[in-house]
């Protein structure tokens, strides 16, 4: 049904015991979940092999080292045996809400399903053989957690084909997540929040890919912010969202508010045309794609 295809680090100290939770973690979703381990840092084929995951060794680096996301996406939607893909950071545990929220996205055209994460301090190795880690991990998050801004994107659903052409991004290094998300606007795609269905949580870590070479990680991260060039969109930007009854539109202020912002960026003409605010706005409320 899905292919989830990510890029780990080395498999060292804490982060093994993080990368391993998250991708056990999408393992437990069962035969309709493939997924793919992509790079060739230590570790990561070994884990494939004693888990059965598809591994991709191959893929475009940095200068410094650090995989380039248009390499990673390219690799791993070839890769895929599915329509629907994912990419998701090694560090995010997932459970049965995400296949739910992906079964009810898969039946619009063009989508990408993002969500908000929220942070927790997982300092242990999940027990999976305990049928109820996911609801106790949970209850843990909503207890202690901490959701991180609207700006922080990490996993991200899509049909393969959305993103047709994406600049060398470093991963780890800012902006090329709210980059996508614009991305995915121009190409008239429905950009769904699945916040309020999906519980993702991220383990909490030191930050990954430190700078190792004076001062490469700052250079990298203003290379982003170039190919980013101020195309940074946020949940915000969401026009729909994912609930039970299928894929609803976002008609709060704040998202209506937010559309007629960006229709005013985006389509300037339109944006004269429709003379006052008033109008603006009841365009932007009855028009979630406008």
């Amino acid at each position: 049904m899905i292919t989830i295809f990510t890029c780990p680090k080395a498999f060292e100290g804490n982060t093994a015991v993080i990368q391993r939770n998250a991708i056990l973690s999408w393992v437990s979703m069962g035969n309709n979940c493939e997924i793919i381990l992509i790079g060739d840092d230590d570790g990561v084929a070994d884990f494939a092999g004693k888990h059965n995951l598809q591994h991709v060794p191959e893929v475009d680096k940095s200068k410094a080292g650090v995989p380039l996301i248009n390499s990673i996406f390219e690799k791993g939607e070839k890769a895929a045996s599915f329509p629907i893909v994912a990419y998701v950071n090694a560090d995010i545990i997932l459970g049965n809400d995400f296949v739910k929220a992906v079964e009810i996205c898969s039946s619009q055209k063009k989508f990408l399903m993002v969500g908000q994460r929220i942070d927790l301090d997982v300092n242990e190795l999940v027990n999976f053989d305990n049928g109820e880690w996911y609801r106790l991990l949970t209850s843990r998050a909503t207890a202690e957690g901490r959701k991180k801004g609207i700006a922080a994107i990490d996993y991200f659903v899509f049909r393969k084909g959305l993103f047709q052409s994406i600049p060398p991004f470093t991963i780890g290094r800012f902006s090329w997540d709210n980059w996508l998300l614009y991305k995915a606007k121009a190409a008239a795609a429905k950009l769904i929040d699945a916040t309020a269905f999906v519980i993702a949580i991220h383990q909490n870590h030191s930050s990954i890919y430190e700078d190792t070479d004076n001062g490469k990680k700052e250079k990298e991260i203003e290379e982003n912010k170039k190919y980013a060039d101020d195309k940074i969109y946020d949940l915000l930007d969401c026009t729909y969202r994912v609930d039970e009854k299928g894929i609803i539109p976002f008609r709060d202020s704040e998202h209506v508010w937010r559309r007629a912002w960006r229709l005013r960026e985006k389509r300037p003409a339109v944006w004269k045309m429709l003379v006052s605010w008033k109008v603006r706005y009841a365009m932007c409320w009855l028009f979630p794609l406008l």
